[in-house]
């Protein structure tokens, strides 16, 4: 979850903001105050994600570091750590202060907030913190797109059947490079995904839609920016593996279970995209490709998933605090 943090002008290099999902993936955004962050100190020893130990406790000597992958993206002054994790398992991660430094030589300032320091509460302490799973009936889902990241938030009150199975499969992977397998305009306008999967050889895998699950009265409606899920195309009377994004008032009956709470217009540019019929070629018995979105000029014969539109990954946000 992002946590917005204190702005601190003692030291050259600060963390402005964290956001971390429930599979291990964390963003770190540094503020260098007007300098610039040394590259070359961005690495696996100043970067590091660590679970519980034996004792279950993070922040503990017995906390176990983390196989993990770690990417600076200068433009954005963002650290990438990304550690595969089961989902919902807490973790903590640590910056360090004596590495970390801008190309003149400061170094980081560790301090979480005024209230929660990460390190011992002065300039040039590590930057440490853990997260936690969000509890809450409205947990956040981010979704990477080519367009930008779509936050979704979930509705586990008014949809507690839809929404916690929608939340399973997120967990699972399965939401993880699905590409976007519908565009509609006019009536029923928006897009969507969730039905096939583009695996690393770039086979489409289609979605296992189990035994089919009878929709959920919810009350909640297809207005512009709620997320659906989409029915069997074999029997309209079943939800399958897939999921719609309303970008109009629609009247359709799908089952509302989120709302988009940013990254509406990355929707909106999707649907404005050329849609082209896949058939013959990639025609699938459970899944609609008769108006999929493509960023590539091609047709039904030549189409490849990089023509499509790919969702990388879905994944919740966790909270986030300091030790």
């Amino acid at each position: 979850m992002m946590e917005n943090l204190e702005g601190r002008t003692l030291m050259s290099i600060v963390v402005d903001s964290i956001i971390a999902d429930n599979r291990g993936k964390v963003l770190v955004t540094l503020n260098p105050n007007g300098g610039t962050v040394d590259p070359a100190t961005i690495t696996k020893t100043s970067c590091i994600l660590y679970t519980a130990g034996t004792d279950n406790i993070l922040g503990t000597l017995d906390d176990v570091r983390a196989r993990e992958n770690v990417v600076w993206t200068p433009a954005f002054n963002r650290i990438t750590i990304v550690s595969k994790q089961k989902a919902g398992t807490g973790y903590r991660v640590r910056l360090s202060a004596t590495r970390i430094r801008s190309l003149t030589g400061e170094v980081v300032d560790g301090e979480f907030n005024a209230s929660g320091p990460s390190g011992n509460g002065q300039a040039g302490g590590d930057f440490n913190i853990q997260t936690k799973n969000d509890k809450t009936a409205t947990p956040l889902v981010r979704m990477n797109t080519p367009f930008g990241t779509v936050v979704l938030r979930m509705n586990l009150t008014a949809a507690p059947k839809t929404g916690n199975y929608w939340l399973g499969r997120a967990n699972s992977g399965f939401f993880d490079n699905v590409i976007v397998t519908k565009s509609n305009s006019g009536t029923d306008k928006g897009v969507g995904v969730g039905s096939i999967q583009i695996l690393a050889n770039c086979d489409y895998n289609v979605t296992s839609i189990g035994e089919g699950k009878a929709p959920e009265t919810t009350g909640l409606t297809n207005t512009r920016g709620t997320v659906a899920m989409e029915r069997i195309p074999i029997d309209a009377t079943k939800e399958g593996n897939g999921f719609f994004f309303n970008t109009a008032n629609n009247t359709s009956n799908r089952t509302v279970f989120a709302t988009v709470r940013s990254g509406l217009a990355a929707l909106d540019q999707i649907n404005a995209l050329t849609a082209i019929s896949l058939a013959p070629e990639h025609a699938f018995v459970l899944v609609d490709t008769a108006k999929v979105p493509i960023v590539n000029n091609v047709n039904h014969a030549n189409f490849t998933p990089n023509d499509g539109v790919i969702i990388s990954r879905t994944a919740v946000q966790m909270k986030v605090s300091g030790l």
